[in-house]
């Protein structure tokens, strides 16, 4: 039994390398993490100050608009599998898919960080929907890895993303730091410089999604 428990510790290892230098983890999952990571970051901790600062909405309103933008995020979560079962039908992958609607997550960003605030309950019920959608590359992952290592898989993605979303939250506060501000309000042009800084992050991951190295 003791021979047993290192040769075990030595199977998980090699499985946690394997995942960690497979080259379609590494093409999938910048984009996955800054997506869904930064997503995260905003969702829950600075959405609401936007809404107060930026559309200068008052308590009750940032609540029904972060309880519009959860809904969003739930009904995104179920139409983008069944979507994606359907399209799949049609030749079209579940990654196609995911990348189709992250793009409307990009642009999604664009108009929050252009400040389109008239259109404004529209454009972040978009971003609730989408952000999430990196999810449809957890059963490409299943698929590539195979039933031993799909779990492991999963857990080495998610702990990219969850990490990407603490250090989101981390870097637009500091970045919005930089900015005069008040004690009760923060500064437009600090909003606009963090999320593009955020948006930026995405971008580089879609270019290397689109165009890995060999």
């Amino acid at each position: 039994e003791s021979e047993a428990k290192p040769s075990a510790l030595r199977d998980q290892l090699r499985g946690i390398a394997r995942i960690f230098s497979d080259p379609l983890f590494w093409r999938i999952a910048p984009l996955v993490a800054t997506t869904s990571g930064g997503h995260i970051g905003i969702h829950t901790l600075w959405a609401g100050p936007w809404f107060r600062d930026i559309a200068g909405l008052g308590r009750d309103g940032v609540a029904w608009h972060l309880l519009a933008i959860a809904l969003a995020f739930l009904v995104g979560t179920l139409l983008g599998g069944v979507v994606a079962d359907r399209l799949a039908r049609r030749g079209i992958t579940q990654l196609q898919v995911m990348t189709a609607g992250l793009g409307l997550f990009v642009v999604a960003q664009v108009a929050i960080i252009a400040e389109l605030v008239s259109i404004n309950a529209y454009i972040w019920m978009l971003f609730g929907m989408t952000g999430q959608l990196g999810m449809l590359a957890y059963p490409t992952l299943a698929r590539h890895f195979g039933t031993a290592l799909s779990g492991r898989a999963q857990t080495a993605m998610n702990l990219l993303l969850f990490s990407t979303a603490f250090a989101a939250q981390s870097m637009i506060g500091a970045i919005i730091d930089l900015f005069p501000h008040t004690a009760d309000s923060y500064s437009s042009d600090g909003y606009r410089t963090a999320f593009a800084v955020l948006l930026v992050t995405q971008l580089a991951a879609f270019a290397w999604y689109y165009f890995p190295r060999p």
